[in-house]
């Protein structure tokens, strides 16, 4: 069968399929719409730089779209056509203040595709028929039934090998883990000073695989969660619990590659001092992925600025919660944490984002608490700026309170540079509000999908339903709406047993 398709570097690109296959047929990856879309601009452009606009253009057909979201379809792109080679070329080259380019030959193809396990040497349609022909002349009048069984014999052999290379080479895709995705499971706890460790602790390491690796999709899950606890998405999970041991508290941290059956490590940490935890369990995790130790402890950035880390981590933790009571305890922790003559930037601006969600979720206060949070960003206003480390957070909490206080353009503006730096759930929301704004609701869904991937709980769908304002879920994300209810007829059949 002959076929257009594109020799892209190693791979075999079928534009319309969708479609790369490895050149020898072992490997083939289905691209998603927009991916497929963005890589059939390049290939026809083979060689030139694209502007973003370009791009936008021509894979999202004029549509309004963010520059977000032409850099995660460049980064998941760039994903796909690397797979889990270590050697692979640069495919897609940035350059800078200009757009993208493919930095590798391209050649465009017209035939029959290269199928692995037979020979190189394809016939023609004629030259089969000619073949037949003379097996015919030569054996077939003399053995007809002879005949009949070899080619039967032969063409079920055939059968055979497509259909042991469909099943092999294209796996299901809810059996295939997603390898550039990193899964920090957190195990339940009843006491609530442990498992604010256990958050803050697993939020240091997603910080640090999001800023250090190209690992962006890392999730952070309880167990007892239903479904997602299997961590069937991801190729390597770490899983994070607290034990004691000898009168000690001791922090564990199991990671493993769930593909290749392989424990990268089991270790115990103590938990105190907290900034040599984080800066050991962070060395562990870039070393076990294959990253040089760092040279200087990673926590040392958090220990110069957060006066109390474990504080630090009970307020963070509190404001995941999403109702008002565990707010109104945080916004009390991040009181005494900010109560100094220059408070920390990043310390600010999470304040200001618990003061702002409260606006919404405290009944009959909105007002004094919208009142407290304006005073607040006056004060962030002043800073002089905020480590690097907590520039996105400062980023997240004045998009906020620029959404609150109806200036859109300037919002999307400041949550596109934070997420551009850092993905946080609480960002995404933001970002989803000022989308179904307006009116983009596609974009608004993919946000709040994104939130919940990164922090699968109630309190997450608390934040969508509620903050900023009131969003129909059922309108917007109608899978997360079935979720939120699912989870309500579970908290209602609990009530009734």
């Amino acid at each position: 069968m002959r076929e257009e398709y594109y020799r892209v570097g190693d791979w075999l690109f079928l534009s319309g399929q969708g479609l790369l296959r490895s050149e020898g047929g072992g490997v083939e990856v289905m691209l998603t719409p927009r991916a497929a879309q963005l890589l059939a601009c390049l290939v026809g452009r083979a060689g030139e730089v694209l502007g973003r606009d370009e791009l936008i253009d021509g894979a999202w057909a004029r549509a309004e779209v963010t520059d977000h979201a032409l850099t995660q379809a460049i980064f998941e792109l760039r994903q796909a056509l690397r797979g889990e080679r270590e050697d692979a070329p640069c495919y897609i080259q940035t350059v800078p203040k200009r757009g993208y380019r493919l930095a590798v030959p391209v050649e465009h193809c017209t035939g029959p595709l290269p199928v692995a396990g037979l020979p190189d040497v394809v016939r023609t349609d004629e030259e089969a028929v000619a073949a037949v022909s003379a097996i015919d002349r030569a054996f077939g009048r003399r053995h007809p039934a002879l005949l009949a069984s070899v080619l039967l014999l032969v063409a079920l052999s055939f059968a055979a090998v497509f259909l042991w290379h469909a099943r092999s080479s294209v796996p299901a895709q809810d059996s295939l883990p997603n390898t550039r995705r990193i899964v920090i499971h957190l195990e339940s706890t009843d006491d609530e000073r442990l498992a604010a460790l256990q958050y803050g602790l697993g939020g240091f390491a997603a910080h640090i695989l999001t800023v250090r690796t190209p690992y962006e999709m890392v999730q952070i899950m309880k167990s007892g969660e239903g479904p997602h606890c299997r961590c069937q998405s991801s190729a390597r999970v770490l899983g994070l619990s607290v034990e004691r041991v000898g009168g000690g508290d001791f922090l564990r941290a199991r990671f493993e590659h769930r593909l290749r059956g392989q424990l990268l490590f089991d270790k115990r940490y103590p938990l105190y001092p907290l900034d040599e935890t984080m800066s050991a369990l962070g060395a562990d995790l870039l070393v076990a992925l294959h990253y040089p130790k760092p040279a200087r402890p990673l926590a040392e950035p958090y220990a110069d600025c957060v006066p109390d880390i474990e504080s630090f981590f009970r307020a963070y933790y509190r404001m995941s919660m999403g109702d008002a009571a565990s707010l109104r305890m945080a916004h009390a922790t991040l009181v005494q944490l900010t109560a100094r003559p220059m408070p920390r930037s990043d310390l600010l601006a999470l304040r200001g984002i618990v003061e702002l969600a409260l606006s919404n979720l405290d009944t009959g206060e909105g007002g004094r608490w919208l009142e407290t949070a304006d005073a607040t960003f006056d004060i962030l206003d002043r800073q002089e700026g905020a480590p690097e480390f907590a520039y996105p957070i400062v980023l997240e909490a004045s998009a906020m309170h620029a959404l609150y206080q109806g200036r859109q353009a300037e919002g999307v503006a400041l949550i596109e540079q934070s997420l551009r730096q850092s993905e946080t759930w609480h960002a995404q929301i933001v970002r989803g509000k000022l989308a179904e704004l307006a009116g983009r609701l596609d974009e608004a869904a993919d946000a709040y999908s994104r939130a919940y991937l990164l922090k699968p709980d109630p309190g997450t769908l608390d934040w969508i339903v509620r903050v900023g304002y009131d969003t129909d879920l059922a309108e917007v994300c109608p899978l997360l709406a079935t979720r939120m209810a699912g989870m309500a007829d579970i908290q209602m059949s609990g009530v009734e047993d």
